[in-house]
C-alpha cells in the first residue's frame, strides 16, 4: 500500500471523527435550547379548551385577575363560582366575563352557576344567584353581549335567570341613590 493510500485514509478518518463530534454537538445544543423551551412553557401557560380538576386553578387564574373570586367548584360539567362584587356594575362585567369564559372559551361546561355576595365586608351576605345553560347562548350573542344587557335586555334576563335576595335589592338601591 502506498503513501498516498494511507494519507487517504488518514484524511477520511479524521473527516470521520469531526462529523461525529459535530453531530454530538448538534445533539447538546437541541437539549439547551429544549430546555429553555421547557422554561418559558412555565411562563407562558397553554390554555385548555377543556376545564378539569386538575387545570381549574391555572385556568382561573387568569380570570381572577378581573374578577373577585370567592370560591369555584367543578362538578361534571357545572361551573359554580362564588364572587365578591363592590357595587351592581361590577356584578355585570363579572357575570359577563364569566359567560365568556364558561360558555366559548370552554367547550365542556354544560351550566353556570354564580353566588354575587358584597364585596365589602368580611361578612359576605347573599346578594343574587345567576343560573344559565350552555344551551341557552350561541357564540354569537355571547359576542355581543355587553354588561347592560344582563339587566336590561329581556332576551339576555330570560337565559340568564337572576335571582336577586332582599339584601341584594337593597344593596341596588344603595347605589341607585
Amino acid at each position: 500500500m502506498s503513501i498516498f493510500h494511507w494519507r487517504s485514509y488518514g484524511l477520511l478518518f479524521v473527516l470521520g471523527i469531526a462529523a461525529i463530534v459535530g453531530l454530538s454537538g448538534l445533539n447538546a445544543a437541541d437539549d439547551a435550547l429544549e430546555q429553555r423551551r421547557a422554561a418559558s412553557a412555565v411562563f407562558e401557560p397553554l390554555h385548555a379548551k377543556m376545564l378539569r380538576d386538575d387545570n381549574l386553578i391555572d385556568e382561573m387564574a387568569d380570570l381572577s385577575a378581573r374578577v373577585r373570586l370567592l370560591r369555584v367548584r367543578w362538578d361534571h360539567g357545572i361551573l359554580a363560582v362564588d364572587l365578591a362584587a363592590s357595587a351592581p356594575a361590577d356584578l355585570w362585567l363579572d357575570a359577563k366575563s364569566l359567560i365568556t369564559f364558561a360558555f366559548k372559551d370552554k367547550n365542556n361546561v354544560g351550566q353556570l352557576l354564580i353566588r354575587v355576595f358584597n364585596g365589602n365586608n368580611e361578612d359576605h351576605v347573599l346578594l343574587s344567584s345567576i343560573e344559565t345553560l350552555k344551551s341557552d347562548w350561541a357564540d354569537k350573542q355571547i359576542d355581543r353581549l355587553r354588561p347592560t344587557d344582563l339587566e336590561l335586555d329581556q332576551g339576555v334576563a330570560s337565559r340568564i335567570r337572576m335571582t336577586v335576595t332582599p339584601a341584594g335589592e337593597r344593596w341596588k338601591r344603595n347605589f341607585a341613590n
